[in-house]
């Protein structure tokens, strides 16, 4: 049950689905990430668009916990704007499984010469992405850059969304921009796919939050609110930028119940996180 909020007291932003999202997911991911990057932490960490930055005051303090006893570095924090191909593009993407390096008018090229109708469609949509795309790997250059300065020539990577879709267009995106097939990805939650690592997959027992009019589930209560802070809609170039509110107080409020409510909530995920015994040898 919700807890309605006092006199004089602000309505919670995560609901009580989100936090159960939130706990179990993120409770599953870390040991995951742990176990997966041969038990050590990554060093870089991307979280992706808007709505997976509020991750990070949920997932630093069960990476602290677990850098501390197993004597591990943790990792560096990136957030990431990336874009996608519109429906069709990507589904012609996916479905022919182009080489990733192939320029998009070879790709129109083929699809022109065996359904023009086709081929139309998707020409559209190929001005925005080549300039999206540049952006994105000119923001990997930039972490990579970073990173090399730090030490880390060759960066161990994750990317951790808070929702992916069956096709993870957003991770196959990355994937290009940093060039890595491989890249490890991981989402708190999804409705079940094998592109990504799952940390809650959502079923029956999720259907109370199921919006009809949308035909999928309702996604965490605080994504697509200005108390995340910023905002990648019609924004050029390889970063979002700041939310310019009518009430930069109001905002800052927001925004700062929001990093609370998160860490709250990741305090008690470290607090009853269950790691693997470290392998000997």
């Amino acid at each position: 049950m919700e807890r309605a909020a006092g006199a004089g007291e602000k309505k919670p932003i995560l609901n009580e689905w989100t936090r159960m999202v939130l706990e179990k997911g993120i409770g599953t991911l870390v040991p995951k990430i742990y176990e997966d990057f041969g038990e050590k932490l990554p060093d870089v960490v991307i979280l992706p668009d808007t709505s997976a930055r509020p991750l990070y005051y949920a997932f630093k303090p069960s990476f602290e916990r677990v850098a501390a006893e197993k004597g591990i570095k943790p990792p560096h924090f990136y957030f990431f704007k990336t874009a996608r191909p519109n429906e069709d593009l990507q589904n012609i993407e996916i479905a022919t499984e182009i080489d990733e390096s192939m320029p998009f008018q070879e790709l129109l090229r083929r699809v022109k010469s065996i359904n023009p109708k086709m081929g139309s469609e998707i020409e559209e949509d190929i001005p925005r992405m080549e300039n999206e795309r540049e952006h994105m790997k000119v923001r990997a250059e930039e972490i990579s850059t970073h990173e090399a300065r730090r030490g880390s020539e060759q960066p161990s990577i994750a990317v951790i969304d808070e929702f992916t879709t069956y096709n993870a267009s957003t991770v196959r995106e990355l994937r290009r921009a940093f060039q890595m097939p491989e890249l490890k990805a991981y989402a708190v939650f999804t409705k079940g796919t094998d592109k990504v690592v799952s940390g809650y997959v959502t079923g029956p027992q999720d259907e109370q939050d199921y919006d009809p009019e949308k035909g999928y589930l309702a996604k965490l209560s605080y994504t697509q609110k200005d108390a995340v802070g910023v905002t990648k809609d019609d924004v050029v170039g390889p970063h979002s930028v700041l939310i310019d509110a009518e009430d930069p107080k109001a905002l800052a409020a927001d925004k700062k119940q929001l990093r609370d409510e998160m860490t709250a909530v990741g305090r008690r995920i470290a607090e009853n996180l269950s790691l693997p015994a470290t392998r000997s040898g």
